[in-house]
This record gives C-alpha cells, structure tokens and sequence, in this order.
C-alpha cells in the first residue's frame, strides 16, 4: 500500500512539473504576441510616415516638372519674338522677360 502511495505521489509530481512548464510556455508566448503586436503597431506608424513623405516628395515633382516644363516653353517662346518689347511674366517664386509674339514677323508669314 506504501508502494501504491508511493507511486501516486512521483505521478502527481510528474504532472504538476508538466503543468508548470506548460504554464511558463503559455506565459512566455503571451509575451511574445504582445511584443509583437507593438512592434506591428510601429510598423505601421513607419509606413504611414514614409507614405506621407512619398506624396510629398511626388508632390515636389510634379511641381518641378511641370516648373520646368513652363521655363522651357518660355524658353522656346524666347527664340521666336524679337528683342523690342517685353512685358514681365510672374510664375511661381521665380520672374521671367517674355517678349511679344510678332505674327506678321517674315518667319511666321506664308509666301502668297
């Protein structure tokens, strides 16, 4: 009878030790998921910021495009008029001289 109590006692022991390191498992993950779950959370607040300066930067491009696109066409604008008059052009910070487009000039005139 001993022996059987005996027996009970190392099983119940046996049990309780799984029990606790299933515990301290359990435990552990819990903390995992948690760290995890803030660590996402940054993750997502960094992608936001980096989201917000792309459309920004994108934004600065289309402005520098299209900036560039307005100078070269005043550029081009530029070749075809003659030096007499000008008139001053205000775009964005910058100002330009654009002088008057002359269409009775002989390079736009069509031979009758």
């Amino acid at each position: 009878m001993l022996r059987q109590s005996v027996g009970g006692v190392q099983m119940m022991s046996t049990v309780s030790s799984y029990v606790e390191c299933f515990e301290v498992e359990r435990h552990k993950q819990k903390a995992q998921i948690e760290r995890m779950s803030q660590e996402n959370a940054w993750l997502r607040d960094e992608l936001a910021i980096a989201n917000k300066r792309l459309q920004l930067s994108e934004q600065r491009c289309a402005t520098l495009d299209e900036q560039r696109s307005h100078l070269q066409f005043l550029t081009d604008l530029k070749a075809y008029q003659p030096d007499s008059s000008a008139e001053v052009c205000r775009c964005g910070i910058s100002t330009y001289r654009v002088r008057a487009l002359d269409l009775n000039s002989p390079k736009f005139c069509t031979p009758s």
